[in-house]
């Protein structure tokens, strides 16, 4: 069961997806090729060829806490602990210009992040520190008054086998608000892009409307912080944007299970919580190319059209937009011909951005991505990144 909100803890990308971070240089092709015998429970079913759940812990990049602090830290009206030592929290200062400039980006008012770091040292390894994580939550509420608490766990935390989900119980019927503990150490997962999975399980499990009142023309958006592009796309369908995780509000949290249909920028961010929302609470995931380049974007488009009944509009939108950058479109290919380009970031985004420089006729010869997701937590062969940039660009 990939889906189990019974359980505070989220299953590691390994163990879902059998996500990979080592592989030998070679062609896309040969990657795609070699990944397809990995899948889901990869144990069960002979994945031996791309298997990290049978190797040794190694890791040699950022770690699943950063990825939480960059998610549930960027949340407006809540606060995130980080039950840690006080390194964990070096992090704060880029986070929060980051978080700062992604405010006045979107014209929301511009602020600092709400991080409290529990600050764990050597004495609280010996006889424990829950005793500071229930401090530092009535710290939190008491400066911040937020609508919700998110606690993240550390490699610390995680050696003493702290009982967080005890301060978390007790402190949420005191406050009566949302304290949603996300199981975060470093070395739980090879894969920083499980800190995603972490903070989207809490969201889950203990924001969400469990009987929500449905909005025909809401559409989750799950993003980074960045310039708002989808707002303008989805009104040429008469769709309304609910922009999650980063900048959002814990009520736009709430309302996730009540849109019509949820859509990512990048496979590797939404995975767990797109699909989430479709196994648990109906809402349909869309499970297309992503929207990069004009034949990503198009087969978005027209899927996004098709879930929420608005086909008609969607075509008329794509012949618009074909007719308007077509000219810009043949200045750049000429301004960009002979150039070449390298691609490195994370993996379904670096997919999606091949395809960009392919499209404006830039040559690409080679990528650097910080993990593999031979599956997403769909199955959805139409969410295969990787093999539809193979096949449509090469």
């Amino acid at each position: 069961m990939k889906f189990n909100l019974n359980t505070s803890v989220v299953k590691t990308r390994e163990e879902r997806l059998g996500t990979i971070i080592g592989w030998k240089t070679g062609k896309a092709s040969e990657l795609s090729r070699d990944s397809s015998y990995t899948c889901a429970g990869c144990r069960g079913n002979g994945g031996k060829r791309l298997c990290e759940t049978i190797g040794p812990f190694t890791q040699g990049s950022g770690c699943s806490e950063q990825m939480v602090e960059c998610q549930a830290g960027n949340i407006r009206d809540a606060v995130l602990i980080q039950h840690a030592p006080v390194g964990c929290g070096t992090g704060q200062a880029c986070y929060n210009s980051i978080y700062r400039n992604g405010l006045a980006i979107r014209n929301l008012p511009v602020e600092n992040i709400k991080i409290i770091n529990t600050n764990i040292k050597e004495t609280d390894m010996v006889f424990g520190a829950l005793g500071k994580l229930e401090q530092s939550i009535e710290d939190a509420w008491n400066r911040h008054h937020p609508k919700a608490i998110f606690i993240a766990t550390s490699c610390a935390t995680g050696i003493i086998g702290e009982d967080v989900d005890s301060v978390a119980s007790k402190m949420q019927k005191k406050l009566k608000i949302p304290v949603i503990p996300m199981y975060c150490e470093g070395f739980r997962s090879k894969h920083w892009s499980t800190g995603f999975d972490a903070t989207q399980h809490g969201i889950l499990r203990q924001l969400v409307r469990k009987k929500p009142k449905k909005q025909e023309d809401l559409v989750n958006v799950i993003n980074l912080w960045g310039s708002d592009v989808f707002t303008p796309m989805l009104a040429e369908l008469g769709l309304r944007v609910n922009y999650v995780v980063d900048l959002a509000t814990v009520e736009d949290l709430k309302q996730l299970s009540e849109a019509a249909a949820t859509v990512g920028f990048c496979y590797t961010l939404s995975s767990y919580l797109a699909a989430g929302l479709e196994e648990e609470f109906g809402v349909p995931e869309i499970k297309a190319p992503q929207p990069y380049g004009i034949a990503g974007t198009d087969a978005w488009i027209r899927e996004l059209a098709r879930v929420t009944h608005r086909e008609k509009r969607a075509e008329e939108y794509i012949e618009r937009e074909h007719r308007r950058i077509a000219p810009r479109l043949e200045e750049l290919r000429k301004l960009l011909k002979g150039k070449k380009g390298y691609v490195a970031t994370g993996s379904a985004y670096s997919h999606g951005l091949i395809a960009v420089l392919k499209e404006l006729g830039i040559e690409v010869d080679g990528s650097l991505v910080f993990h593999h997701d031979p599956v997403y937590d769909s199955n959805a062969p139409q969410k295969n990144s990787l093999k539809f940039l193979v096949d449509n660009y090469g």
